[in-house]
Formats: C-alpha cells, structure tokens, sequence
C-alpha cells in the first residue's frame, strides 16, 4: 500500500450513514468510494484498492462479517486494513471484532465526525487504535 493512498471505501445498507460518512472523509482530505449493496463490496475493493475500508456488520443479503471473511480470504485485498462500524455495541461484540477477528478497528453507531477521521487516520498510519 503505498503511503500517499486516501481512498476509503464505505460499505453501509444505511444511505444516510454513507453520506456522513462521504461528507466526513472529504473534509478530512481523504477520497471516498461507497455502497449500500454488500454484495458489490469484494469487487469495490478489488477494484479501488483503498487504504482502509469501513464495514457495517447488519445489512441484508450479507452480513458485515461475511463480507469480512470474503475480504480476508480473497489474496488481492486481505492485506487491506477493515475497520467495523456497528450499533451493535457490546462489549463481547468489541472483543470479538478487535481480538478474536483481528479488525483494525472498532466504531459504534452513532460516532462524531472526529471519531470516525481520528480511527481512519490511526489506521492508515499503522497505529494502534484507541
């Protein structure tokens, strides 16, 4: 991945989500790619290769941890960093997406603009999330 990379790919059911998500990203310099479809997002981030990409778990058709398995199984883009951004919110949901499923990072919903852009940050530049 090289250093000067800012693409950030948003896979989200919720149109609302993806343009705060759109709207934060650019503002923070960074170039936005996203879908609603789960079902697009393998192809999305083959075809992008983004610095990180920002995952829903509850969507229909795929859930987030599907489309997870099907990132961390595909050669092409396993090495590309996946941060999870849920309402599910659990402590025993955290522990399982940061240390048993190894994703870079873990937002609930709601999160703030400064949130979302301090977690995208701290993992494009390798750091240890929060």
């Amino acid at each position: 991945m090289a250093d000067d990379n800012k693409v950030v790919v948003a896979i989200d059911d919720d149109e609302s989500t993806l343009q705060l998500v759109k709207l934060t990203l650019q503002r923070g310099g960074y170039e936005y790619k996203g879908t609603r479809d789960p079902l697009e997002a393998v192809a999305l981030i083959e075809a992008e290769q983004p610095a990180v990409v920002l995952l829903d778990l509850m969507m229909p058709q795929l859930n987030g941890w599907e489309v997870y398995q099907a990132i961390k199984s595909n050669d092409a883009i396993k090495h590309i960093p996946v941060i999870i951004m849920t309402a599910m919110s659990s402590g025993m949901d955290r522990v399982l997406g940061l240390r048993i499923a190894r994703v870079a990072d873990y937002i609930n919903k709601p999160f703030s603009p400064s949130e979302l852009l301090t977690s995208v940050g701290k993992v494009i530049a390798n750091e240890e999330p929060g």
